[in-house]
């Protein structure tokens, strides 16, 4: 089956289908079989197109979080090592102090 691609939000589309069931957009093939528009009002339409950005924003930043996370991961570990160190350090010298 061939593919064909939407004019507004470049999704992957059948060529049989009528309209982009990403963003909702009426395909050429839908326009030609006189289909009417999938969205009751431009409200709604609007809604929608604004949900499908805002899953891929979270997603996106989802996916950055995650790796600054793995990025940062082994420089946290040396900074608490180096913490850890030099805790153990302060307590010696307390101890040592107070003999």
């Amino acid at each position: 089956m061939e593919m064909t691609y939407c004019q507004n939000c470049g999704e992957e589309l059948s060529q049989n289908a009528n309209y982009c069931h990403k963003c909702g957009i009426i395909t050429e093939k839908g326009m030609e079989e006189g289909v009417k528009r999938n969205f009751d009002s431009e409200i709604e339409k609007s809604l929608h197109l604004a949900s499908i950005n805002i899953e891929e924003g979270l997603s996106k930043v989802s996916e950055i979080i995650k790796e600054a996370s793995e990025e940062l991961d082994p420089q946290f570990e040396v900074v608490r090592d180096s913490l850890h160190s030099l805790i153990e350090e302060i307590k010696e010298e307390l101890s040592k102090k107070q003999r």
